[in-house]
């Protein structure tokens, strides 16, 4: 039977059925998710350079649509239901199934979007930015630092416990909901690939936006597979760290306009 094929017989499966499913076929789905979001973010990119009435209604409407998917799996989290059950169901498939040597090419992955990365990348951006005398410098430190702060301060609201794990390649002692490696990986890559495009040749804008999108997802389900997340963790910290992004990204633009104005 094909993974499709299973998939329509599993309509009315219970959420642990589902977690046995996905790590049955993860590869499969691995390749599914970047697939998908490399063609999502080419049209949206697309879109988006058009005309700058198209941008400003994506950067009122992806926000929008971000936050309401945050507070559904906040919801779903505070309530524990059936996304509780997928949650658990699969963080226990993954430990039982992925192998070590698996486990830690997701390590070197994961690491993309550690804090240490990100901060040494938001100062060297800050840096450069800074000596060009650009009006994006203040939406560069506002995104890279505030998500920090922002992802921070949610964990501290909902204080919800990391999966249980058997192996010791990552370490973490903080909170589990939502996942600060995903809204970080979000906010900073796609936020260094906007700036870089307004430096850069335009034809090196639609490679810098894939990289971005590619990165920040792998980094975001190295964290699933690595069982240092569960899923709703990962998908919290994608939508937040997508509402953050088009808030700095259209204080980036009102600053560039006020500039030109002057």
């Amino acid at each position: 039977m094909t993974p499709a094929n299973e998939l329509l017989t599993l309509s009315a499966a219970s959420p642990e059925q589902w977690a046995q499913w996905c790590v049955l076929h993860g590869a499969w789905l691995l390749a599914a998710a970047n697939a998908l979001t490399l063609i999502v973010v080419y049209y949206g990119w697309r879109v988006a350079r058009v005309e700058s009435r198209t941008r400003v209604v994506m950067l009122i409407v992806i926000p929008v649509l971000a936050l309401t998917l945050f507070i559904w799996l906040a919801q779903m989290h505070i309530i524990a239901t059936v996304m509780t059950r997928f949650d658990f169901a699969l963080a226990a498939e993954l430990r039982n199934t992925l192998r070590l040597d698996v486990l830690k090419v997701w390590v070197a992955i994961t690491h993309l979007g550690d804090g240490f990365t990100r901060a040494v990348m938001g100062v060297a951006m800050a840096v450069v930015l800074f000596r060009r005398r650009s009006p994006w410098c203040g939406a560069w430190i506002c995104a890279v630092a505030g998500i920090g702060l922002l992802n921070h301060g949610l964990k501290i609201i909902f204080e919800r416990e990391r999966p249980l794990r058997i192996h010791d390649l990552i370490v973490e002692t903080s909170w589990s909901f939502p996942s600060g490696h995903a809204s970080g990986a979000v906010v900073t890559y796609g936020m260094l690939a906007w700036v870089l495009c307004q430096l850069l040749p335009r034809a090196t804008h639609l490679p810098l936006v894939l990289c971005a999108a590619a990165i920040a997802l792998n980094v975001g389900l190295s964290r699933v597979l690595l069982q240092v997340h569960y899923c709703s963790d990962v998908l919290a910290g994608f939508a937040i760290g997508a509402v953050w992004l088009t808030l700095c990204i259209a204080w980036a633009l009102t600053l560039d306009r006020r500039k030109k104005a002057e």
